[in-house]
């Protein structure tokens, strides 16, 4: 990318901003990264007070009419990512099934798919060394515990009465935004961290990452984009008005507990209701987290059309989360095990085909934080995603080919390793599998 400073009286239709002069809280679109669209935008930031900015001249326009303009540094052009297709990833986890999908056609009215910005750059660059991997995966973990940290303060201030305002919700989405944006990965890697911030907390995190990162492929609207965060920091605010062993129970409910479950949408609305600040369209996504496109789903046994795409992809996010970290009536299940039985639920109607396939794909068909054998014996955990290249993941690897544990592990990209390919998948709770621990996933401290 090339980045250019430029000041507002420069700023033209299709430039791409990625850094504004101005605080969040002046800032009138949230973000400090957006493609201008029209000269109302460009006015809303002159009446807010915007003096200079940034721009990327490698999505938007650049100012070559205008050389005199002093550029603030530069880097080679990134290729544009191909656009997401949903089929492959889909197909590859479910052959079995033979099942075909289509990526997610675009709305009414929205632009063609080279001329929307994306939101997360695909692929993003691998990490070229341990070092660089470590560096980006404790970049990941401080934003983590941060924002688990606040949500724990904005849930104990709901349960309290207190009102909940955007200034509290709205950073911490941007933030998010902007890290997925730079180390998406890694964020991604992060969520297989089992918590002892509390589960509910984690969850409503988790959720977040995972909705956000998905989001561009139902939408280039950066403001709904932060409605859906909002709603994923708030859904399951009613689960602390009932039994907090249920939170984690691990196994089937009893009828009684079934009926409990069920409150907790309702118990949710009437916290979230009494504070004007949150907006109509978030009470409108926690209302329907756990509504199915078949109808089969609650509180109100919505289906079809009465569930927009954003609704859909929440609760997506929300069951993958579920199956992962054994909440609730869920066992724990593996990544790649989970994304299994999202797509068999899909088949069955409990949600949309098509987001699901776009899911699968983003998180790959290796999920990060997946342990796996490779060809040659040796195994190792899956810590990067290649969106050009989902069956080739880069993997850190810690036992070698006759079982030994590698003095230091080693990072390896099957993309340009000929012959190394992934034999299958390892429990990594299984002491024979895992004899020294290193494939699991580590919990906080």
């Amino acid at each position: 990318m090339t980045i250019k400073e430029i000041s507002i009286a420069q700023l033209r239709e299709g430039m791409y901003i990625c850094e504004l002069d101005l605080p969040w809280i002046k800032n009138p679109f949230f973000r400090s990264k957006l493609l201008v669209k029209n000269s109302s935008e460009i006015n809303q930031l002159k009446s807010a007070g915007c003096k200079t900015l940034k721009i990327d001249t490698s999505q938007g326009a650049d100012i070559a009419d205008n050389p005199d303009t002093p550029a603030s540094g530069s880097t080679p052009n990134q290729a544009t990512p191909e656009p997401i297709d949903t089929e492959s990833a889909a197909t590859a986890i479910t052959a079995e099934k033979n099942v075909a999908t289509k990526p997610v056609e675009a709305s009414k009215g929205s632009p063609k798919p080279a001329e929307t910005p994306q939101l997360i750059k695909r692929p993003q660059t691998p990490s070229a060394s341990i070092e660089d991997f470590n560096s980006k995966q404790k970049a990941a973990l401080v934003i983590r515990n941060q924002t688990i940290s606040a949500i724990n303060e904005i849930n104990s201030q709901i349960v309290r009465g207190n009102p909940i305002k955007q200034e509290q919700l709205l950073p911490l989405v941007d933030t998010m935004i902007a890290e997925l944006n730079e180390n998406e990965q890694a964020m991604l890697a992060s969520l297989n961290i089992q918590s002892n911030q509390g589960l509910l907390n984690a969850h409503l995190y988790n959720t977040m990452t995972l909705v956000l990162s998905a989001a561009p492929s139902i939408t280039d609207d950066i403001k709904e984009m932060m409605l859906l965060g909002q709603a994923a920091l708030l859904h399951d605010i009613g689960w602390t008005k009932l039994p907090g062993y249920m939170i984690q129970k691990g196994r089937p409910f009893t009828p009684q507990e079934k009926k409990l479950e069920k409150q907790h949408v309702d118990l949710s609305l009437a916290k979230l209701k009494a504070f004007p600040d949150i907006p109509e369209r978030v009470l409108a996504l926690v209302a329907a987290h756990h509504e199915m496109p078949n109808g089969k789903g609650y509180p109100r046994g919505l289906k079809d059309n009465s569930l927009d795409k954003g609704c859909r992809l929440l609760s997506i996010a929300i069951r993958y989360d579920e199956l992962t970290h054994a909440l609730f009536d869920n066992i724990g299940m593996l990544p790649a095990k989970a994304m299994k039985q999202l797509f068999k639920e899909a088949l069955a109607g409990n949600f949309d085909q098509k987001l699901v396939s776009a899911f699968i794909h983003l998180l790959g068909v290796y999920p990060i934080g997946s342990a796996v054998k490779l060809s040659d014996n040796s195994k190792g955990v899956i810590v990067h995603h290649q969106p050009d290249s989902p069956l080739k993941p880069q993997i850190l690897k810690y036992y070698d080919s006759d079982g030994k544990v590698l003095t230091a592990p080693r990072l390896l990209d099957t993309k340009v390793i000929e012959g190394l390919e992934i034999s299958g998948f390892v429990d990594s709770n299984n002491p024979q599998d895992d004899p020294a621990g290193l494939l699991r996933v580590n919990s906080e401290a």
